[in-house]
């Protein structure tokens, strides 16, 4: 791994840590001083329940410390990933999927329950990265979202409603808006899929296009890019002229 890379693993673990340290801070509080502030998770269709858009996040279960620590080995492994490969567009990503995600619980799950936890959120960031991974063709962000994903088995099944006490509504929201923002944001930031010349082309709509190559052997007509022909000898060149039809997916060679 070069050392820019290095570089870039090294700052993408600084928000992470953020998040991880704001969730056990406020655990240690809610522990210690204010344990009914579990109350104020997001509380569908209620007025009141609309700060737990900001605040149900960093909210856990004060009976069952698992749930914290379950939820924070997938947040700092999927959050690092995110600045990681999308250092520009991960904090405006991951603000707008929080609020989002918080939103659509308050209007979309059953009146008269309490939602706290960062679940959500997990789900949105390994719905982005998954779909940004397929839609960008990125084998890097499949994989860290996939290996999440296995190593934490039941992320497959919160999205039913199967276990009392668990917000699967928060799971399957938060996971459809990351695959939703992944989509919005296919060509913005991060790693994008190769594209060809001609592709490029094709897309600013130009009818034709012309690229110079370079003629090393008669018999076989064997062709060359510039770079490629100054390392022979005898190579000549030549001008090779391509049209696009709208006809065709192909190109054609005059």
């Amino acid at each position: 791994m070069s050392a820019l890379s290095n570089k870039r693993g090294y700052r993408a673990l600084v928000p992470p840590i953020i998040i991880i340290g704001l969730m056990w801070v406020f655990y240690a509080i809610q522990q210690t001083y204010f344990p009914e502030i579990v109350a104020y998770g997001v509380r569908p269709r209620e007025l009141d329940g609309l700060s737990g858009i900001l605040a149900s996040p960093l909210l856990h279960s004060p009976s069952d410390i698992s749930h914290i620590i379950n939820n924070s080995i997938p947040m700092f492994a999927l959050s690092w990933a995110l600045y990681y490969f999308y250092p520009k567009l991960a904090s405006k990503v991951l603000a707008f999927m929080w609020v989002t995600t918080g939103l659509c619980v308050w209007v979309g799950a059953v009146p008269g329950t309490n939602h706290i936890g960062m679940s959500g959120v997990i789900y949105a960031l390994a719905g982005f990265l998954f779909a940004s991974g397929v839609v960008r063709k990125q084998v890097n962000l499949l994989a860290i979202s996939l290996l999440v994903v296995f190593e934490y088995g039941s992320m497959i099944w919160g999205v039913f409603p199967l276990q009392d006490g668990v917000s699967w509504e928060s799971h399957l929201f938060g996971g459809i808006v990351g695959v939703a923002f992944a989509l919005y944001y296919r060509y913005e930031g991060g790693p994008q899929k190769k594209k060809y010349q001609w592709e490029i082309e094709e897309e600013l709509g130009l009818d034709n296009y012309e690229y110079e190559y370079w003629k090393v052997d008669e018999t076989t007509n064997t062709i060359m890019s510039p770079e490629e022909a100054v390392k022979q000898e005898g190579a000549r060149p030549v001008r090779i002229k391509y049209y696009i039809t709208k006809k065709s997916d192909g190109i054609q060679d005059d």
